[in-house]
């Protein structure tokens, strides 16, 4: 499933996880890709301070976040 999460978005690494805004908690699911202390510097600043937490939509159970969402939904390319 890695293998064609980066090949569908043309990216080096991809990486699953949960987020739980209202406890301040995220799940790491699979993230091979990553180094962990790149990963956790990561989380520690920047995953609860991302433009997706603003948009309700993009919250939507199975939903995926991707660079392309935030641009179709601002409506500028490269976002």
């Amino acid at each position: 499933m890695q293998e064609n999460l980066e090949q569908l978005f043309d990216c080096i690494a991809s990486g699953i996880n949960t987020v739980r805004p209202a406890q301040g908690k995220t799940s790491l699911v699979k993230f091979p890709a990553i180094d962990a202390a790149l990963l956790e510097c990561y989380i520690e600043r920047f995953l609860y301070n991302t433009p997706w937490l603003d948009i309700p939509a993009l919250q939507r159970q199975g939903y995926l976040r991707t660079d392309r969402a935030l641009a179709s939904h601002y409506r500028k390319p490269g976002y």
